[in-house]
């Protein structure tokens, strides 16, 4: 009897379930004798299921899950984060020469930027003059303290390159969700250390936009060019929105080229899709992360909270925070505008930085598209 169960097991297998773990590892015995000694009844409690390889049913195998009899995503990454976020601070006291150039790190969050900063580097998309700009340079002396007092944690984030968005199984981009958390983190500067601002058009940007950069908005700004190569500078309204609703989380990137051949025609050899389903779970995990840090200060408390139940309510709790409808449509079409104030948004242009324009009409579908597609997933 197991937790008041029965249970048989193949004596002929030591691991029933094949998950890596033997059966004698996933239960506790008990022996229970009868009088006269011949017989006895084991009787125990599960550590985990012999007989199911994810005994909760988070998409995490009993053999990596620290708590394999408590649902919530992602219990091995929470636990890695929070071991990087302790080395962090152990870095953070005895270093006496933190990077300068990360002078604009919030300082109540110089841990929380430097884990997520050292998750964000494994993905060389995310180095370089922009996101150095608005999310903070890497700080190398950082990685190598890692890699050299914690290999294991290393090699861990190294190779694990997503998470688990949903039950289901779909997955995140962990590297884009770490870039995106280290924006917010960080108080963009765009001076190169001379007092020159080299990107004319960011100087009259708050805060608040270069951070929404870095996640959702600049990642919706990129599907309205691959939507300009799908249908053309010229497209209708409607169009062009039906063009950008396929491309919005998109998740069958062959699918979307079958249908867009022109798409694919004019995408280079080393690029993809830019708004891609994984990219759209770290986009709006990041938002709602950083709120619940808000919340608690607590980075543990906030993934735990997040990830055992309130992933489910992700786009819900993404769109409360701009009260109505209508204030988040105004905010989307800021984005999606050709120009902030009199400067065209950076990000729209093609592969090779060549501008791609972006009219009013188009503008509005875009708007609409991302608008719609928020308030429908969060009726879900």
């Amino acid at each position: 009897m197991f937790n008041g169960k029965s249970i048989k097991l193949d004596k002929n297998n030591p691991d029933t379930d094949g998950d890596g773990l033997l059966d004698g590892e996933e239960v506790e015995l008990e022996y229970r004798y009868y009088v006269d000694t011949t017989k006895v009844m084991v009787m125990g409690g599960f550590k985990s299921n012999p007989l199911n390889p994810d005994s909760d049913g988070d998409g995490e195998g009993d053999a990596t899950d620290p708590t394999p009899l408590r649902f919530q995503l992602n219990e091995e990454l929470c636990k890695r984060i929070c071991e990087l976020n302790y080395i962090s601070r152990e870095y953070i006291k005895s270093s006496s020469d933190l990077n300068t150039n990360n002078s604009h790190i919030r300082k109540e969050c110089y841990a929380e930027w430097y884990t997520f900063m050292f998750i964000r580097q494994f993905n060389s998309n995310y180095i370089g003059e922009n996101w150095d700009n608005a999310a903070g340079a890497i700080d190398y002396n950082f990685v190598e303290y890692v890699k050299n007092n914690n290999y294991d944690l290393y090699n861990y984030f190294d190779t694990h390159a997503d998470y688990i968005a949903e039950k289901t199984g779909k997955k995140g981009d962990l590297y884009h969700f770490a870039a995106t958390m280290t924006a917010f983190y960080y108080w963009s500067n765009y001076d190169n250390g001379t007092g020159v601002i080299e990107t004319v058009e960011y100087q009259f940007m708050p805060d608040v936009i270069l951070d929404d950069l870095a996640g959702w908005a600049g990642d919706l700004q990129t599907a309205m060019v691959d939507a300009v190569f799908a249908v053309g500078k010229n497209a209708d309204y409607n169009t062009y929105k039906e063009a950008m609703i396929d491309l919005i989380a998109c998740e069958d990137r062959n699918k979307v080229y079958e249908k867009y051949p022109e798409l694919e025609k004019n995408k280079d050899k080393n690029s993809d899709i830019h708004f891609k389903l994984n990219d759209y779970y770290a986009d709006i995990d990041a938002a709602n992360l950083i709120k619940y840090m808000i919340t608690n200060n607590c980075l543990e408390e906030a993934l735990v909270e997040y990830f055992a139940k309130n992933y489910k309510i992700r786009i819900t709790e993404f769109k409360n925070g701009f009260t109505t409808k209508w204030t988040f449509s105004k905010c989307v079409g800021l984005y999606t505008s050709e120009k902030f104030m009199v400067f065209r948004w950076p990000l729209y242009v093609d592969d090779n930085k060549k501008e791609v324009p972006i009219s009013k009409e188009l503008s509005e579908a875009a708007r609409d598209a991302f608008v719609e597609y928020i308030w429908e997933k969060a009726d879900e």
